[in-house]
């Protein structure tokens, strides 16, 4: 699988990403977990679980929407985050995918701790069988989920609900149950708190309390 390699802007610090031939707008961190060789090996592994991490709320007091991420659970207990990642930089927003514990030293447990830890809000369900990484990966991008940009730091929660609903066929659902993402949308219509309570009320001044109006972003193709 032909890769590169190029520097992005990631949590305030320069970082190298690969982007590989399947999905060449999905940039993968590199880092002491995930060198570019072996993001190879990562995404020929098998899903067990799904996962909607929330983090928390950078302005809960004016009920600020919540950060999302989406968690991928390998069969080997790893997780692996996607999210719209902002770099604010020329090339704006891009499509970051990489591994949630950095620690060669971590047990497989250690993910699942540090996604409870990090999450004001963790829900999810598990996957088929057989779905490989690389096979979500490959269904995000053929909805075109890698050309998305925010707007002013909106539009996040909209890729979101996109993005589950593109990987709906590989989430087996329960009967009388609502659909993964459904449930999700609702989930992000809340401003969560630490300890998993809600404001009662909703993020930005032109969404009103009783109705949330999630607003998209725009798709183009990343610098």
């Amino acid at each position: 699988m032909h890769s590169i390699s190029r520097e992005v802007q990631v949590d305030s610090a320069k970082a190298v990403v690969a982007a590989y031939s399947i999905a060449n707008n999905a940039f993968f961190l590199v880092s002491a977990t995930a060198s570019v060789d072996g993001w190879i090996q990562i995404l020929d592994q098998k899903i067990q679980g799904i996962w909607l991490l929330g983090l928390p709320s950078t302005n809960p007091e004016v009920s600020q929407p919540n950060a999302w991420k989406i968690g991928m659970e390998l069969k080997s207990g790893r997780i692996i985050t996607f999210e719209l990642y902002d770099t604010k930089t020329e090339r704006g927003t891009v499509f970051l995918v990489r591994t949630l514990v950095n620690d060669t030293e971590a047990k497989p447990i250690d993910d699942f701790k540090k996604l409870k830890e990090n999450g004001v809000c963790v829900t999810g369900r598990c996957m088929n069988p057989n779905v490989m990484l690389k096979d979500t990966i490959l269904k995000m991008r053929d909805a075109g989920l890698f050309s998305y940009q925010l707007v002013n730091g909106r539009g996040h929660r909209y890729w979101v609900r996109l993005a589950l609903d593109a990987l709906e066929p590989f989430i087996p659902e329960p009967r009388r149950v609502k659909h993964f993402n459904v449930g999700a949308d609702e989930t992000m219509r809340q401003c969560w708190l630490e300890g998993g309570g809600t404001t009662g009320a909703y993020g930005f001044e032109d969404e009103p309390d009783h109705i949330l109006h999630i607003l998209p972003g725009e798709y183009h193709i990343p610098n």
